[in-house]
């Protein structure tokens, strides 16, 4: 199983197993089950799915936490999302608040501090006219 390495909110580095699959329902979906360890079941994990928008650009449309405090402010979205980008070599890109491009888009508080965690390392950028972060 492959790994990331995560930086929590407290500074504390964690490092998390994960599942990578692409599956093809109404349109092509990019997942990632997150573990704590690689011996987890499938019933305790963090996920994070992004569908294609284009040719090489991926919408995160769901990142959860599955409400296990083990996932939580422990800085997986920000790894998840920069290893999305590194195995697929396209650009990971947010829902917009502003400009939803369905009824059920949506950018979650803690999916936008995620993002300008990347926007302020240098590893995404924020797009104010359409309301929308993307990797860099």
């Amino acid at each position: 199983m492959s790994f990331i390495e995560c930086v929590a909110k407290n500074g504390v580095k964690s490092r998390f197993y994960y599942k990578y699959s692409i599956t093809e329902h109404l349109f092509i979906e990019h997942n990632m089950m997150i573990f704590l360890s690689p011996d987890y079941s499938d019933a305790d994990f963090f996920e994070i799915t992004a569908k294609e928008v284009g040719s090489n650009t991926l919408k995160i449309i769901m990142m959860n936490n599955n409400n296990q405090s083990i996932y939580k402010a422990k800085g997986i979205p920000d790894a998840a999302i920069l290893e999305l980008k590194a195995i697929t070599g396209k650009i990971i890109r947010s829902s917009s608040i502003s400009y939803p491009s369905d009824l059920n888009e949506r950018r979650s508080e803690s999916a936008t501090k995620a993002w300008e965690r990347l926007e302020k390392h240098g590893q995404a950028s924020y797009n104010a006219a359409d309301d929308y972060f993307f990797t860099v």
